[in-house]
């Protein structure tokens, strides 16, 4: 009689190079995921930016129609006035004076017959000008300090 003791039992399971190969395609699509992930958000941002950009010029256009053609020269001016040329408060909170520098800010200037709206560009990682209206021929341009 044969004893069972002799012989080998076969298990069964993954060997460490399966478990390996599966680690690593995880990470491959993660990396995958996380970087497209970014790019959405940023892009994200610059709508968001861009919507409040265009708020700004709206509002300033209808500051300019309660007040014969003028647009307001400040931030302040938009606080100041009528309700239908009022700013968000999402607005409000963005806009900065100065150079635009940061993520999340926008700069309202105005010149001799028009403004200039700049934002900053979450993809480029710069500022630009996203609106900018003349009455002249030369297009606003504001200092930045």
């Amino acid at each position: 009689m044969i004893s069972n003791t002799n012989k080998i039992k076969k298990t069964s399971g993954f060997t460490i190079v399966e478990l390996l190969i599966v680690i690593v395609v995880i990470g491959i699509l993660a990396a995958i995921t996380i970087v497209a992930y970014n790019g959405v958000q940023k892009r994200a941002n610059n709508t968001r930016i861009d919507t409040i950009s265009k708020e700004i010029a709206d509002k300033a256009e209808v500051f300019a129609a309660d007040n014969s053609g003028a647009y307001p020269a400040t931030v302040a001016a938009f606080k100041a006035a009528t309700d239908t040329a009022t700013l968000s408060a999402g607005a409000k909170s963005a806009m900065q004076p100065g150079a635009v520098t940061a993520a999340g800010q926008v700069r309202y200037c105005a010149g001799p017959g028009g403004y200039s709206v700049t934002a900053w560009d979450y993809v480029t990682g710069a500022s630009q000008t996203t609106v900018n209206r003349s009455g002249g021929t030369t297009p606003v341009t504001c200092a930045t300090t």
